[in-house]
């Protein structure tokens, strides 16, 4: 899944997709997770929306508890994420629709590039 991982995903589900690399909350492991993104305002917006359940999806906790790193076009980054609040959100343009859910909205900056 690593290699390539961004091209393929675009041609299969023809939207920009990232690799986001965290360490598991509970097990300790690293775990690979791929995501669409949109950027805006020259950052990265990935939305927690585990398909529209209502459940929050694993990788943001272990986000929030490790670091993180996102493989994009085949170039690795060490980042830093923040979960937007409501006043945030509103700001990106990006609205919850067709969702009971509300999204959990996380912005990923780049820190530092690793090959």
């Amino acid at each position: 899944i690593k290699a390539n991982h961004t091209k393929l995903g675009t041609k299969i589900i023809g939207d920009s997709i990232l690799l986001l690399e965290t360490i598991g909350n509970k097990s300790g492991k690293l775990r690979r997770t791929p995501l669409t993104y949109v950027v805006h305002k020259g950052k990265y917006l990935i939305a927690a929306s585990y398909s529209g359940n209502d459940k929050t999806p694993d990788w943001c906790f272990n986000l929030k508890h490790s670091n993180a790193y996102i493989t994009v076009d085949n170039e690795r980054f060490e980042v830093e994420s923040k979960f937007l609040d409501d006043n945030e959100k509103n700001t990106t343009g990006i609205y919850s629709i067709n969702t009971i859910q509300l999204l959990l909205l996380i912005e990923i900056e780049l820190t530092e590039i690793f090959l």
